[in-house]
């Protein structure tokens, strides 16, 4: 996985050398409202006039995600889901699954605690939401599936031969507490350390662990992924692709699962809205979603 940059180099780079702008949707592009501003999309209309590249770096299925893309009406590459997929016109380029047998892992250390989960499937069946435990018992989660009530699926042996994408789980922050150390092998880490790194086995950890305390319906929720899957390791891979460099990335986000994608980023930006541990690894803090932060951040830079 691609550790924390805890130092930001001396130097920044130039305007002319960032080539690749990649943004997180809520907390990020999204205003408070759930809206994009006219600033902010014009200000990436321009930013892409004039030569740069566009990706989108969510947490969000693509079902979910591309609706919000769309509005904005640019060409973009879309990597969903933490990262574990990377998409560009409906194609999947790149993927960073959870493997199965790891999945069944975290499943009984789930059921070992009495706590229920979705189980969200492979990339080609993205829209699949296979439930683990009594979810209807659990008013978070029950809100959550009721919202995507369609996609619902059984969970049996064979929805887990192949590799899901994450694995969700949502509940009291106490009981998600004694999960993540279950999970993890140790409590959550402090704001400025790296909070969703670990596992089982530091050597050949078996999932990384995103413990997000404001996401899903404002509330807790961990989310179980591959070892190797975050938003900054899609990045990379997106780079090697299009021939880049990190330090020629613009990456704009607020929350826990942004830290690595700042940390990778030549320019990481964290939103006035952010969380401690996002403002502590990123090289430049823009205004809030709610003030137009990406479209002055791009401005400033000369980049729109």
């Amino acid at each position: 996985m691609l550790r924390v940059r805890r130092e930001a180099p001396a130097t920044i780079p130039g305007v002319a050398d960032f080539k690749l702008i990649a943004v997180d949707v809520d907390g990020t592009l999204l205003t408070s409202k759930g809206t994009i501003s006219d600033r902010t999309r014009a200000a990436l209309r321009r930013a892409v006039d004039g030569g740069a590249l566009f990706a989108v770096a969510t947490g969000r299925r693509r079902r979910t995600a591309e609706p919000i893309v769309a509005q904005l009406d640019l060409p973009h590459y879309l990597v969903s889901s933490q990262g574990a997929a990377i998409w560009q016109d409906g194609d999947l380029l790149e993927h960073s699954h959870l493997p199965a047998a790891n999945a069944r892992a975290a499943l009984d250390v789930i059921r070992a605690l009495d706590m229920a989960a979705v189980v969200l499937g492979n990339a080609q069946d993205e829209d699949a939401l296979y439930t683990f435990g009594d979810w209807e018992a659990n008013d978070r989660l029950a809100a959550y599936l009721n919202r995507n009530r369609q996609f619902i699926r059984p969970l049996n042996g064979a929805s887990l031969e192949h590799d899901p994408v994450e694995l969700i789980v949502m509940d009291t922050m106490e009981r998600l507490e004694r999960l993540d150390v279950a999970l993890t092998g140790h409590p959550t880490p402090p704001a400025e350390d790296a909070p969703a790194e670990g596992g089982p086995s530091p050597v050949l950890p078996l999932w990384r662990v995103i413990f997000s305390r404001n996401q899903f319906t404002a509330g807790g929720a961990i989310e179980i992924v591959g070892p190797q899957t975050s938003k900054a390791s899609a990045l990379d891979r997106l780079c090697q692709r299009l021939g880049l460099t990190a330090a020629q990335v613009v990456a704009f986000g607020d929350n826990v699962n942004d830290v690595e994608m700042l940390a990778f980023a030549g320019m990481g930006v964290a939103m006035g809205n952010s969380t401690e541990d996002a403002i502590a690894v990123a090289r430049r803090v823009a205004p809030s979603n709610d003030e137009d932060g990406i479209a002055v951040v791009l401005e400033q830079l000369g980049l729109a």
